[in-house]
């Protein structure tokens, strides 16, 4: 059984709409913190932020560390309608499933950070592999947090908080070793050529193990998921509904994709 985790849904649903702001401080994810848990003193934490301008990526992560604690979380923004960058993610990426920017640069992020906390606190490898590692995207950020636990399959909770959905085709490119498995269980390296019902249930089966952690958190009435477009894919079975009325504006509805 997983252990219990510092932060809980509602507390990390609010610390997500803080990837959306210019400037990310640990002053005011304290304020967060205090303001939606339980928690009246927040454990010292240290923060990482990331962003890219030329791929649109903004995200940062807060970790946790004493000598009983080993937690953290990535929180990962959606799009911002008047960012050429992001429109162009949703567009491409997501729809078409061919870009793959901004997900190799949040890879490039996690691993830059995963770095950064190992040097920072002086972890051995055998700490490293005790770090409770978790992801909440927004949006197009939740697209990208349930990408990336898709490849790397190593962390205890991904949330996908009104994500975009996964896109099959796009995984191809971003996920090489999968790749290499449907060019071997179909015997071409054309991917566009097979057809997609049985592209999207291998990558269901491939994928069964990294998608177990991973759970879609919906606002009722929510239209992004009614949307079709070749490639769609939400892995996981792990579905919470919420009524609109817990719709903050601290986690909007995104209206229809990508816009």
């Amino acid at each position: 059984m997983e252990k219990s985790l510092i932060l809980d849904d509602n507390v990390r649903n609010r610390l997500a709409a803080e990837a959306y702001k210019d400037e990310i401080t640990k002053e005011n994810i304290k304020k967060v913190i205090q303001k939606n848990s339980v928690i009246t003193n927040v454990p010292d934490f240290k923060l990482y932020t990331e962003s890219d301008p030329n791929s649109g990526l903004d995200a940062y992560a807060i970790h946790f560390y004493d000598k009983t604690v080993n937690e953290v979380y990535f929180f990962v923004r959606g799009t911002e309608v008047d960012q050429f960058e992001d429109i162009y993610a949703d567009a491409a990426g997501i729809a078409a499933g061919s870009n793959i920017d901004q997900l190799n640069k949040f890879d490039e992020a996690y691993n830059r950070v995963k770095q950064k906390i190992k040097s920072d606190n002086g972890l051995s490898s055998k700490e490293m592999k005790g770090l409770s590692i978790n992801l909440d995207g927004h949006s197009l950020g939740g697209n990208q947090v349930t990408s990336l636990a898709l490849k790397h399959g190593e962390f205890q909770t991904v949330r996908g908080l009104n994500d975009a959905p996964v896109n099959v085709y796009q995984m191809t490119w971003f996920d090489n070793n999968f790749y290499q498995s449907v060019e071997k269980k179909f015997k071409t390296n054309n991917i566009y050529s097979i057809d997609e019902k049985k592209l999207l249930a291998f990558a269901a089966d491939y994928y069964e193990e990294n998608s177990r952690n991973i759970t879609h958190v919906r606002v009722k009435g929510e239209p992004l998921y009614t949307q079709s477009f070749p490639g769609k894919f939400y892995p996981g079975k792990n579905i919470q509904i919420l009524e609109p009325s817990e719709a903050t504006k601290e986690f909007p509805d995104v209206s229809t994709y990508p816009l």
